[in-house]
C-alpha cells in the first residue's frame, strides 16, 4: 500500500464509527432544546414528502434522473482525478528547473486556494439557495484554469494561476453539487441515488488518468489536459436540464 497515511485513516474511521453521532439527539455538543428543535425540523421535511408509503428501493438506480446526475459527476471526476494524478508533472513542466522539494511546495498552492474557495463558495451557495448556477460556475472556473495552464505553459507564473483556478473550480464544486443532487431527488431516492451517483463517478478515477496518460506527449502532459477540460465543459451543458424536485425551496428559488 502506497503512502504512509493509511494507519491514521483506519484509526479515524474506527473513531467515527463509534463516536460520531448519527442524529441530533445523540450529539453531545447540542443542548436538549437544540437537539429537540433540530429533530423537529428534520421530521417536518420528511413529513412533507411522506405519503404513508415511503420505502427505499434499489430500483432507484434505474431512474434516468439519477443516471443523468451520475454521468455529470463522472465528467467532473475526470477533471478532478486528472488534476490530482498529474499536478506534480504539470508543475515540473511549467518550470523544469524546480527540484522535487520545490515541486511539492509549489504544488500545494493550488490545494490551499481550493480549500479556501470550497468553504467560501459553499457558504455563498447556502445563502443563494439556487445551487445550479453555482455548480455550473465552479466547472467554468475549472475549465478556464485548464485553458490558462495550457496556453501559458511557457510562463510559470501564469500557468500556476491556471492551476489555482482549476483547484478552486474542482473543489468548490463538491458541496453545491451534492446539495443540488439531494434537491433533485425525492426522499425515497436519496440514499440509493446519492450512493449510485458517487459510485459511477468513481469511474472517472480510471478514465481520466488513463486517457490523459495515453494522450500525453513524451515531453509533456499539459496539452493532454484538453480531455478533462472538454469533459467538464460538457458537464456544464448537461446541468442546464437539471431541475430541483417540486415543492423544495430550490424549486421555488429557481422560478424567481
Amino acid at each position: 500500500m502506497r503512502g504512509s497515511g493509511w494507519p491514521g485513516s483506519v484509526i479515524l474511521g474506527v473513531w467515527v464509527l463509534f463516536y460520531l453521532a448519527d442524529r441530533p439527539s445523540k450529539a453531545r455538543r447540542l443542548t436538549t432544546e437544540q437537539s429537540t428543535w433540530l429533530e423537529g425540523e428534520i421530521s417536518k421535511e420528511y413529513d412533507a414528502e411522506d405519503d404513508g408509503h415511503m420505502e427505499i428501493s434499489l430500483d432507484a438506480v434505474k431512474d434516468p434522473k439519477i443516471l443523468y446526475l451520475a454521468f455529470i459527476n463522472l465528467l467532473y471526476a475526470v477533471g478532478l482525478y486528472g488534476m490530482t494524478f498529474f499536478l506534480p508533472q504539470i508543475v515540473a513542466q511549467l518550470n523544469p528547473g524546480y527540484s522535487a522539494t520545490n515541486i511539492g511546495l509549489v504544488g500545494s498552492i493550488p490545494y490551499i486556494c481550493g480549500a479556501i474557495a470550497m468553504l467560501l463558495v459553499a457558504r455563498y451557495s447556502d445563502l443563494l439557495g439556487n445551487r445550479k448556477p453555482i455548480v455550473m460556475g465552479t466547472l467554468a472556473v475549472a475549465v478556464l484554469g485548464l485553458v490558462v495552464t495550457m496556453v501559458f505553459k511557457e510562463t510559470p507564473s501564469l500557468g500556476m494561476i491556471g492551476l489555482c483556478l482549476l483547484a478552486i473550480g474542482v473543489f468548490s464544486y463538491l458541496g453545491p453539487f451534492w446539495a443540488l443532487a439531494s434537491e433533485a431527488l425525492s426522499r425515497s431516492q436519496t440514499a440509493v441515488g446519492l450512493a449510485t451517483i458517487n459510485a459511477i463517478a468513481a469511474a472517472g478515477g480510471f478514465f481520466g488518468p488513463y486517457v490523459i496518460g495515453k494522450t500525453a506527449a513524451a515531453d509533456g502532459v499539459i496539452f493532454s489536459m484538453a480531455f478533462p477540460a472538454a469533459c467538464m465543459a460538457l458537464a456544464i451543458v448537461l446541468l442546464i436540464w437539471v431541475k430541483p424536485a417540486k415543492g423544495t425551496l430550490a424549486a421555488v428559488t429557481e422560478t424567481l
